[in-house]
């Protein structure tokens, strides 16, 4: 850019309206500063109070350039169309170029090419060229301006749509001076600034693509709802017909109704926008609440399962409970069998030695050797009873006690009776060899017995068996007993009929406090 010698006018007078852009101001004054002519310039910043740093910057600049940068500053927000009126007015130069403050020039020579265009085209009272647009990411969008704009354009053409980027615009410099009161919303006051100039001159264009200009929310126009911005459009083409005396009523009267058009498909945009947000928004939820849902239903299933499996432990137990009451039941039966046969044999046995004693004493004989023979006959016969009974209930409760095909040993004086325990191999218990044939002698003491136990454990003996006619052993052989109940479990306990023992190993911590295992069968 050429400063202006002593003496020589300014040819152009380029404003930079800006308000807290301290992240752009530098760029777009430097753009500026830049630009080389063949002409003197000037550039002047109009600041409308920034609070951000804008105006440290700007000063920092003026520094650098005093005699090429010119300030206008403002000690209270005025808004931004009467901080563009104060920057116009300051200017002295033929042409006014404007340049918004997050806008930025990108060719040397764009002053340059306008100015030789205004001055090729008397008849025209404004020029523009074509901008490239950016999003505040950095993207660049699409450029402002089709292939299709004209290059010459009038007030009608500006008053269907703001087709001019304001950073892109030239004005011819001092045909305004005043401007009205319509011209002030400040959404729409640049737009208003170019049908003002309309009023002195056409619209020329330049193709060429000479600055960029930024879009972000911080911007006037790209902050505003749909709504917004509408409603200042239409307010400012209401004002513009009146100021035209209505002369292109029909053409505002058309962008009015297509202003309200683009407002009810953009209100209607929105709504859709907001719609599908709150849908998301709910299907963002309902998956939330599935996945709870989900987590409550997999735990509430864990928690199914693992009471099922309490359940069929419960289960399994009472049946175990079950069965060994019915076994319980079923011996209870078989005792009560057989205690029954006892009775009627003792009866009988009864009824026999009273006849006895009868004949004798009706005959007044002296007990004779027949009658001795016959009492020992009696006696026999009763021992035989008690040994049936014995054999009898020791085989039930075996039975009821050890599975199938387990070997058991059986306390006795070597009663094959005993033996026979239906599915269960039974053994003599003690034995001389490993024949099976009884010992014919009980053992010498409790350590002959723990070692002969021992030896037949060692054979394969998973059981002993003490029947009632053999518990005298318990008492007989203590240490014997001792080592028994210290090692193995006392399966059942039946205090005058039996008492059974599991081979397999010691009794399980809980169980060894008390002797019996927690299922013992003990009565």
């Amino acid at each position: 850019m050429t400063a202006a010698s002593a003496g020589e006018p300014i040819k152009v007078s380029v404003l930079i309206v800006t308000y807290n852009q301290a992240a752009f101001i530098e760029q777009a004054v430097r753009s500026a500063l830049t630009q080389e002519t063949a002409f003197a310039t000037e550039v002047i910043v109009a600041d409308d109070a920034s609070t951000d740093g804008t105006r440290r910057t700007l000063e920092r600049l003026a520094e650098q350039y005093p005699d090429r940068l010119r300030l206008v500053t403002h000690e209270t927000h005025v808004g931004v169309h009467q901080n563009c009126l104060d920057g116009y007015v300051v200017g002295s130069g033929q042409y006014l170029a404007m340049l918004n403050g997050d806008d930025y020039w990108i060719s040397p020579y764009k002053l340059q090419r306008q100015v030789n265009f205004l001055e090729r085209h008397a008849e025209c009272a404004i020029c523009f060229h074509n901008v490239l647009t950016v999003h505040d990411q950095g993207d660049a969008e699409a450029l402002a301006c089709s292939s299709e704009q004209k290059e010459f354009s009038g007030v009608e053409d500006l008053l269907v749509e703001n087709f001019m980027a304001t950073s892109s615009v030239m004005y011819r410099h001092g045909l305004v001076r005043e401007f009205p009161e319509w011209a002030r919303p400040v959404m729409t006051w640049d737009w208003a600034l170019h049908l003002y100039h309309t009023q002195y001159g056409r619209i020329g264009y330049l193709a060429d693509t000479m600055a960029v200009t930024r879009r972000h929310a911080g911007g006037l126009w790209n902050g505003a709802s749909t709504r917004e911005r509408s409603d200042a459009t239409i307010a400012m083409l209401e004002q513009v017909n009146r100021h035209f005396q209505r002369k292109y009523d029909a053409t505002i009267k058309a962008s009015i109704a297509r202003w309200r058009q683009v407002c009810t498909f953009e209100q209607l945009r929105e709504s859709v926008k907001r719609l599908e947000g709150e849908w998301m928004r709910r299907v963002e939820q309902m998956q939330v609440e599935r996945a709870v849902a989900v987590n409550e239903l997999r735990s509430q299933y864990h928690d199914a399962v693992q009471e099922r499996a309490q359940l069929a432990e419960q289960i399994e137990a009472i049946t175990r409970e079950k069965d060994r009451l019915t076994g319980d039941r079923q011996l209870a039966m078989q005792e009560l069998v057989a205690l029954r046969r006892l009775t009627e044999e003792q009866g009988q046995v009864l009824s026999e030695l009273r006849r006895v004693i009868e004949t004798t004493v009706n005959r007044g004989d002296t007990v004779t050797e027949a009658t001795l023979r016959g009492l020992s006959t009696v006696d026999e016969r009763l021992s035989d009873i008690y040994r049936w009974v014995d054999v009898q209930r020791t085989r039930d409760l075996v039975q009821a006690v050890v599975p199938e095909g387990a070997v058991v040993l059986i306390v006795s004086k070597g009663d094959a009776e005993l033996l026979r325990l239906d599915g269960r191999q039974g053994w003599h218990f003690p034995q001389t060899g490993d024949d099976g044939t009884y010992a014919g002698a009980h053992p010498r003491d409790s350590i002959e017995a723990t070692e002969r136990l021992e030896h037949m454990r060692a054979l394969g003996a998973q059981y002993i068996a003490f029947p009632a006619s053999s518990l005298w052993w318990l008492e007989h052989y203590a240490e014997f007993r001792e080592h028994l109940e210290a090692n193995y479990e006392p399966l059942l306990w039946r205090d005058g009929a039996c008492v059974i023992f599991g081979l397999a190993g010691p009794p399980s911590a809980a169980d060894a406090k008390t002797g019996l295992p927690s299922d013992a069968v003990v009565q």
